[in-house]
């Protein structure tokens, strides 16, 4: 037989090395996914609802709070009862839509970040494939060679003929080889443009969470000023009223008679 048929051997090893290299290559694509499913989630939809639900609380008496003053005496301490119960209802509002915001703003960048190991993971594998695609070829052009010397010994040796079929066998199954990682790189290809895309997307969804979370910041801070300055407009109309003689200033009264 000739030396060179002696190389089938070495062929089907770098066969068997090119199939365990898909394998690491899926268990560090699977690594990187488990890695994203480590950390808890944040369930978003409770934190919505309870957002929404303090927004209504506070509508309600915020509506309902001028009507409700106009009801009683100035210097009366429910006044500023009503006014300190609205501004905590303002304030609790504004936290829970803070806190969902902020879980959301994190989540998204959680998102991103499990996004990337899954694009590290499918980086990985791409270059164990593009490793293994070379090696095939490499492996291929070795059996086609070899399968044109034996084409052009068998008519001289019919003893050839079962290593000509043999060599023909190997170049089928390694074409095949070939093809399947043409077909695992048209696959890795899309993944990772989907990859990018979803980390993209998370990217300005997270971005958009930011930007809501600054401008909550800023109302808040215009909501906490107008109760302050509700509550002093309070103490300010009770002072005004005892001095020009309310029923509330009896001192008042006095000095009218």
């Amino acid at each position: 037989m000739p030396k060179k048929f002696s190389r089938t051997g070495e062929s089907q090893t770098r066969g068997k090395m090119g199939a365990m290299s898909r394998v690491v290559g899926l268990c560090l694509l699977t690594a990187a996914v488990l890695t994203a499913q480590e950390k808890p989630t944040v369930d978003l939809a409770l934190l919505r609802d309870a957002a929404t639900k303090k927004e209504t609380e506070w509508s309600a008496l915020a509506q309902g709070l001028e009507s409700k003053i106009a009801r009683m005496l100035p210097c009366d301490v429910k006044v500023r009862g009503a006014i300190s119960e609205v501004s905590r209802a303002s304030e609790a509002r504004l936290t829970s839509l803070a806190q969902y915001l902020r879980s959301a703003s994190q989540k998204a960048t959680d998102n991103s970040v499990q996004t990337r190991l899954l694009i590290s993971g499918q980086d990985a594998f791409t270059v164990v494939l593009n490793t293994e695609r070379a090696e095939v070829a490499g492996e291929l052009a070795a059996v086609q060679g070899q399968l044109l010397d034996l084409g052009e010994s068998a008519k001289q040796r019919i003893q050839l003929e079962q290593a000509q079929k043999v060599l023909a066998g190997i170049a089928a199954m390694t074409r095949q080889r070939e093809m399947r990682a043409a077909e695992l790189a048209a696959w890795g290809a899309e993944l990772a443009a989907s990859l990018h895309e979803l980390d993209e997307n998370y990217q300005k969804e997270q971005a958009a969470f930011e930007k809501e979370l600054n401008a909550l910041t800023a109302e808040t801070a215009r909501w906490t000023e107008y109760y302050a300055a509700r509550l002093d407009r309070a103490q300010t109309e009770c002072v005004i009223t005892n001095d020009t003689g309310t029923p509330d200033a009896p001192a008042s009264r006095g000095k009218r008679r």
